[in-house]
Formats: structure tokens, sequence, C-alpha cells
């Protein structure tokens, strides 16, 4: 099992509730794929399931009416061959509450 950090740069927070969900979710999903399966970060620059994880996620909210949009960048516009064969990782996800102007940002950090 490999021993992996999750760091979070957040701007633009309307709800605390919400963001402790949201890490809470992501933490446990990734327990799952890093240390169990050892397939989220895998060294060969594939990190899929991260992308299909947090799209789907979010949907979810979306179809709750939590929130009503939202962008999930997690491709080479964020990160960099060399990072993520070292085991690194991020992923920047931008969503719209309900009935909010701004828009929440978070930047997840991984690392093996």
């Amino acid at each position: 099992m490999s021993d992996f950090k999750v760091s979070y740069k957040t701007r633009n927070i309307n709800s605390k509730r919400l963001l402790k969900e949201f890490k809470t979710v992501v933490e446990e999903v990734c327990d799952e794929y890093i240390s169990r399966q050892a397939t989220l970060l895998d060294k060969t620059y594939n990190y899929d399931e991260l992308s299909v994880f947090l799209n789907a996620y979010l949907e979810d909210l979306l179809e709750k009416k939590i929130i009503t949009q939202f962008d999930v960048i997690t491709d080479h516009r964020i990160n960099d061959e060399v990072a993520v064969r070292s085991g690194r990782i991020k992923a920047l996800v931008r969503f719209r509450q309900t009935n909010c102007l701004n828009v929440t940002e978070i930047e997840i950090s991984f690392s093996v």
C-alpha cells in the first residue's frame, strides 16, 4: 500500500459544509484507488479514473441542485508528464453553487 497526501487550495468558498463533504468524498475515493488498487497514480500518466469520478460526483451534485454548473480539469493543462510519473498529479475543480454569484475553485494536489 502506498502512502499518499492530498492537499487543497481554495478560492471563493461559499459553503464550508459543502467543502468539507467534497474533501471527505475525494479522500475516501482516493484511499480506495490509490492505497488499495494503486491504479489512480500508477506513474503511467493515466489518471482517467480520477476525472471520471470527479465528473460523476459533481454531476450528482448538479442533479440534486446543489450546484448549477461545474468544470473539471485533470489533463495536460494542469499536469505535466514528468510530475505525474514521479507520483504527483493535480485536479482543478470549479463549480457554481445554486443561488451564488461567484465560482468556487478547488485545486487538489495528490502525491505518492
